[in-house]
């Protein structure tokens, strides 16, 4: 392989599809060891992947682009002559800024009949052995195999960010092991009533917790307020941290919402 072979990866959102994107990112990196790889993302997630080992060009769009910018960024997209195209969203911007290129395009096929029933009427059409890793790999093309191994996922924290990290931590008084909570997600069905988070905290042991609201959803609000009243109730405080904490150093080391616990690799050796 030549480095002039380039590849674009598309994952828009949202943090937790962009973390369990790096594991198939890896399997084309592995596929194509000297190409250069870009990857496309939203401009509000693109700190999540900021130094990451795999990508070499990472570019970032805003979410509020018009049709008319999108079709003219479609235009840049056709321009740059990639060799492979891997459309890890399968979206209706994603598939607009693929359709100028003559590029081969590798693109995700989502379970929506089987995520709608279990979304909407809470039937389970998935298998027991459903894994989104898997079924992210399954659209890479002849590069990945049914008996290949699925590569962890993985986010590289830089040295400045983990001091950031620790400095906040101790502003806040924080010296001993914590639990940060997020509450909040794109999808209502997704979203954790306030009582499922203090259940998880409490078989915990209720450590010291760290929160912060979505402020663009009121449900979070609710959810956030209620959280302290449940801690000052136990002898607990919420330590609340900024949303621009959490837009750089947080992404990298949270799940996108509390319904979810994910397993990710950090690289925390770097800049």
């Amino acid at each position: 392989m030549s480095f002039d072979q380039k590849i674009l990866v598309i994952r828009f959102s949202s943090i937790g599809d962009i973390v369990l994107a790096t594991s198939p990112l890896k399997t084309i990196r592995r596929a194509y060891p000297d190409a250069q790889i870009t990857f496309l993302t939203l401009d509000t997630f693109a700190p999540l992947l900021e130094y990451h080992p795999d990508i070499d060009a990472l570019v970032s769009i805003s979410k509020r682009m018009s049709l008319i910018e999108l079709w003219g960024f479609a235009d840049h997209i056709r321009r740059k002559q990639y060799r492979n195209i891997f459309d890890l969203h399968n979206s209706i911007r994603s598939n607009l800024v693929t359709l100028r290129s003559s590029s081969p395009v590798y693109q995700l096929k989502k379970p929506r009949w089987n995520r709608f029933l279990l979304f909407y009427f809470h039937h389970n059409e998935f298998g027991s052995d459903f894994s989104t890793l898997k079924m992210y790999h399954e659209h890479l093309g002849s590069i990945w195999n049914e008996n290949d191994d699925l590569p962890a996922t993985l986010l590289k924290v830089s040295n400045y960010e983990q001091k950031m990290a620790r400095d906040m931590l101790l502003d806040k008084n924080i010296f001993d092991e914590f639990i940060a909570v997020v509450p909040g997600a794109a999808w209502t069905q997704k979203q954790w009533p306030a009582e499922k988070y203090i259940e998880t905290l409490n078989q915990l042991g209720f450590p010291q917790t760290m929160s912060s609201p979505n402020a663009n959803r009121r449900a979070s609000l609710t959810v956030f307020r209620e959280l302290i009243i449940a801690f000052k109730n136990v002898g607990q405080n919420v330590v609340e941290f900024s949303r621009i904490f959490l837009g750089t150093v947080l992404k990298k080391l949270l799940s996108h919402n509390g319904s979810a616990i994910m397993g990710c690799r950090l690289q925390t050796n770097g800049r």
